[in-house]
């Protein structure tokens, strides 16, 4: 079910990578080159009431209706959908429905940013992960991990997940998330670059306002590699 609108997915190894800040940074980036970007969250827990991180892509995204479209996913436990289903009886998504409306909304700009929810292989429903959800609508991933120690074994674990599934990998993403370097943040992109066969990429901390997130999409490289990859 790929969109016809090109687009990136964007995911991590886990929560608290930075998935938002760096989606957001890409939709700012491309809306100022003219672009007219779709950004969606589908699924989101934690809503307390509201879906915070759908609601910071859609106004990136100039589209703020985007986050309260009725169709998408929204649960108030902050924990995994399949989580929710389980603790309250919430019903899980389904999928194949999901994807259907995605691409629908898609059709309306000519980029689509999806941000998924969690790691890669957070538990959608008993047999459907966040990834099983990626393959549906065929876009490329864009991988965002945080740059401290322990990312090594995360992101290659993950990069063999997407492998197996036959999962395209357009960029890893190495997010500064703390202000203060960590001894690993020294030679993490050196060898997550050796071992993979995508671009390893490195954003910096940087304030969450629009034109710091705009200018950083650009200074990481990350829109030149993410439009090479989906145009």
């Amino acid at each position: 079910m790929s969109p016809k609108t090109p687009g990136i997915f964007v995911t991590s190894t886990g929560t608290d990578a930075g998935k938002t800040l760096v989606s957001r940074a890409i939709t700012l980036a491309l809306r100022a080159m003219q672009r007219n970007v779709v950004a969606l969250k589908p699924l989101e827990t934690g809503c307390q009431p509201h879906p915070a991180d759908a609601v910071l892509l859609a106004e990136a995204a100039g589209r703020p209706e985007l986050a309260d479209d009725s169709a998408l996913y929204r649960a108030e436990p902050a924990l995994s959908p399949y989580a929710v289903t389980l603790e309250t009886g919430l019903p899980a998504p389904k999928l194949a429905q999901l994807a259907t409306r995605v691409t629908q909304l898609a059709t309306a700009g000519d980029f689509l940013l999806v941000e998924g929810a969690g790691g890669l292989l957070v538990p959608i429903d008993a047999t459907h992960s966040i990834a099983d959800f990626a393959a549906l609508l065929g876009l490329p991933l864009c991988l965002v991990v945080p740059d401290v120690l322990g990312v090594l074994s995360h992101t290659l674990a993950a990069y063999e997940s997407a492998r197996s599934r036959q999962l395209p990998l357009a960029a890893v993403v190495l997010n500064q998330t703390r202000s203060e370097s960590n001894a690993s943040a020294a030679t993490n992109q050196r060898i997550l670059a050796e071992r993979l066969p995508v671009p390893v990429l490195r954003f910096p901390h940087v304030a969450a306002n629009a034109d710091a997130l705009r200018d950083a999409a650009h200074a990481s490289g990350l829109i030149r590699c993410l439009t090479a990859a989906t145009y």
